[in-house]
């Protein structure tokens, strides 16, 4: 019902929005059983077939936490990155029931450490970010140099359904990632 034209009314949606946690539980489910894009498995599972070694992991854009705890359970120091307080709340309850304690960023209040992660996934999620640009410096400033980016872009066409997806061009946000300076490594099916 607020406005979301503008990069504080996106923001004011995101933080105090909370029924986005039953979608990403629905959507993680839906990936497991075989009927969406199993992204961040095959994200993981690209960086084992290359033989590289866990180490430090930014969620960005991590929702509930399924990416991050996947990548934790094979080991890699992970950390959740979100602007939505509600769904970092409601994820830090989720983790902590099951005895899981990841660091916590919310990306609204904090600056991402330069060269602190050798991966970052920004699976389903850049194509809520008002200013590409600017998260894609943060982006490649944040990860350590040979460190790598699975990122995905969920574009639609504009519409009453789709308001939260701000992107109709995923070409315009890929070539905000290469401007900054990523490279393609390679192109998975979907990511």
């Amino acid at each position: 019902e607020r406005g979301r034209r503008t990069p504080e009314g996106i923001l004011d949606f995101y933080r105090s929005t909370q029924s986005w946690v039953f979608d990403l539980l629905w959507f993680a489910y839906l990936q497991a059983e075989g009927y969406e894009f199993p992204a961040s498995v095959v994200a993981a599972q690209y960086l084992r077939d290359r033989h590289v070694p866990p180490g430090a992991h930014l969620d960005f854009g991590s929702g509930v936490g399924v990416t991050s705890q996947l990548f934790a359970a094979l080991g890699y120091e992970t950390h959740l990155g979100d602007v939505s307080t509600s769904l970092l709340d409601f994820t830090r309850f989720r983790l902590d029931r099951r005895g899981q304690f990841p660091t916590y960023l919310d990306l609204a209040a904090h600056d991402l450490e330069a060269d602190r992660y050798d991966v970052v996934t920004a699976i389903d999620t850049l194509a809520h970010v008002p200013d590409v640009p600017e998260a894609a410096r943060r982006l490649y400033t944040t990860l350590r140099p040979g460190g790598w980016l699975f990122a995905n872009v969920d574009v639609r066409a504009p519409g009453p359904a789709s308001a939260w997806h701000l992107h109709s061009d995923a070409g315009r946000v890929a070539l905000e990632l290469q401007r900054v300076g990523f490279r393609r490594r390679g192109v998975l099916d979907g990511l």
